[in-house]
């Protein structure tokens, strides 16, 4: 049996349960393009109790006030920041900083890191995250004014995304 949490045209992926496996979600948005395609299904390994995902994973989550009406819809994004690091864009060559060193991006295919200037410290309890489409997405960029600066709870990760 499967159970639909939550689908809007803003997401960035549904989730679903199923019976005998584990979660896996489905992408609703072209936010994590070309990594996983609009429609593409896709696994998520929930995280053990006080694990932090690491840099460069994808993650599931929930994201309070990031939909529509402010509800808490399930969003896919990469983990750029873990709790207590400075993440800063950009560098000269463009590049996104993670405590003073560029951060090697090869998802981005050609794109650039970001066309808006950030320079934060990940709360801790917090991940700050990034879409690999990072023109057609809502990331952490666009919640800074927020309560947590943008980040999500840790508690709000479902876990981490079984790339293909």
């Amino acid at each position: 049996m499967r159970v639909l949490l939550v689908a809007t045209v803003l997401l960035g992926g549904v989730l679903a349960g199923c019976g005998g496996g584990g979660p896996e979600v489905t992408i609703g948005s072209e936010a994590m393009a070309p990594t996983l395609a609009k429609g593409a299904s896709a696994g998520v390994r929930p995280l053990e109790k006080g694990q932090v995902p690491k840099v460069g994973e994808v993650i599931a989550f929930k994201a309070p006030g990031w939909g529509p009406d402010g509800t808490a819809d399930v969003y896919v994004r990469r983990v750029i920041g873990t709790p207590g690091s400075k993440v800063l864009c950009c560098d000269p060559s463009g590049r996104v900083m993670i405590d003073g060193e560029p951060l090697d991006e090869p998802y981005l295919k050609g794109q650039p890191a970001s066309g808006a200037h950030f320079d934060v410290v990940v709360p801790e309890g917090r991940v700050w995250v990034l879409a690999d489409n990072r023109p057609a997405a809502v990331d952490s960029r666009a919640k800074q004014d927020q309560p947590g600066g943008g980040g999500i709870a840790l508690g709000d990760v479902i876990g981490v995304v079984e790339l293909p």
